[in-house]
């Protein structure tokens, strides 16, 4: 083998495997309650649309800056 190949053990293998299946879980798991608590939340407020910003810096105030 070369100096620069990594070497582990099995069980530094198995932690590792275990710590990300963890975390993995964990976050689908969350997702999984959120999608619940967001529609039931939508069911019992109801959903609100989302409104498209106006642009707040026109061209009078980017000439203004400019003076």
């Amino acid at each position: 083998m070369g100096s620069g190949e990594l070497h582990a053990t099995r069980q530094d293998v198995q932690d590792t495997l275990k710590t990300n299946t963890v975390q993995w879980n964990v976050k689908v798991q969350w997702n999984n309650i959120k999608k619940f608590v967001l529609n039931a939340a939508g069911d019992l407020v109801g959903k609100v649309d989302k409104k498209t910003r106006e642009t707040w810096i026109t061209q009078e105030i980017t000439n203004k800056t400019e003076e």
